[in-house]
């Protein structure tokens, strides 16, 4: 009720919006989960979730941190509010092992993680591509109505050829992550041999902006490059059918981005005024806690399914 009371202050009455900010605030399986408050005079007037997992690396696993959704009161703002927010999940992150902690403000909010000493690791690229069917073909991808049960052996095969930091993902958070999730309608697509054996995965959505469709690639799995042109051609063809004329991506890692534009993704120049994905990180304060840390945002492999406030 008082979150349902901040969200509509900040917001305004959208069922849709609360719908979807309590759903991020369940119970990750793969992670654990919590909120700094602030309250005044018995009202809840501000409020940052937190949720911490496990990243794995070229050499090791380390426990990291991300922000979402945080949310001041408008008539509590630039009092300091959100600054005390974002230095009391840093006390709760490093108290409970957090080597980093990551989040991706707007552009109102950038400035203010600078003031308190975060890395600017840079924007994520955006890229674009055309989603008319004659633009590839779709070879053996097929849509399926879920995730897949034996995603998890793609997901090592994929990771352990992209060399960036990336979010442990076990079946049980791609099952989290995309299903049921309240305001989203999530298409998948996969590809398997002739054994069966799943060899590529991608999760895609098409959302209106300014009444008009719009696709996303949110999430990619595969085996290697020259499984990538089929799978977004089949994903590419879905969303043609749903009216969108052009599908986005965003990622970080250089190796990734390579690879979708192997795919007919194309680079949207940085200079057209498009949303900037800004990524800023906070390294644990003791020396050995963030020295083998990506320190710019293509040492991450982060996608939109990290965040997806589109």
């Amino acid at each position: 009720m008082a979150v349902g009371a901040l969200i509509e202050a900040c917001y305004g009455r959208d069922e849709g919006y609360q719908r979807a900010y309590e759903s991020w605030s369940r119970s990750c399986p793969t992670g654990t989960e919590g909120s700094m408050v602030v309250e005044i005079g018995g009202r809840l007037v501000g409020v940052q979730p937190m949720l911490l997992q496990d990243w794995v690396g070229p050499e090791s696993t380390v426990r990291g941190a991300v922000l979402f959704g945080v949310m001041v009161h408008p008539d509590w703002r630039r009092k300091g509010l959100f600054s005390g927010l974002v230095r009391a999940c840093e006390r709760e992150a490093w108290a409970r092992g957090a080597a980093f902690i990551l989040t991706m403000p707007n552009e109102r909010s950038a400035p203010g993680f600078s003031r308190l000493g975060w890395t600017d690791l840079g924007d994520r690229p955006l890229f674009v591509k055309a989603t008319l069917p004659a633009l590839g073909r779709s070879g053996s991808a097929r849509e399926v109505r879920e995730v897949p049960r034996d995603i998890a052996n793609l997901v090592d095969r994929h990771r352990a050829r992209i060399p960036s930091l990336m979010l442990a993902r076990p079946q049980a958070w791609w099952e989290w992550r995309y299903s049921d999730r309240p305001g989203r309608r999530y298409t998948f697509v996969e590809i398997r041999d002739s054994y069966g054996e799943l060899r590529a995965f991608a999760v895609g959505t098409v959302r209106r902006i300014n009444w008009i469709p719009v696709g996303f690639l949110l999430d990619f799995l595969a085996d290697s490059p020259e499984q990538l042109p089929s799978l977004i051609a089949g994903l590419s063809r879905i969303m043609a059918r749903k009216g969108a004329p052009a599908a986005f991506a965003v990622v970080s890692s250089r190796e990734v981005g390579d690879e979708l534009s192997s795919a007919g993704f194309r680079l949207v120049p940085r200079r057209l005024p498009l949303k900037r994905f800004h990524t800023v990180a906070r390294y644990r304060p003791d020396a050995s806690a963030g020295s083998e840390l990506p320190s710019t945002v293509s040492g991450w492999n982060l996608t939109l399914g990290d965040w997806d406030n589109l």
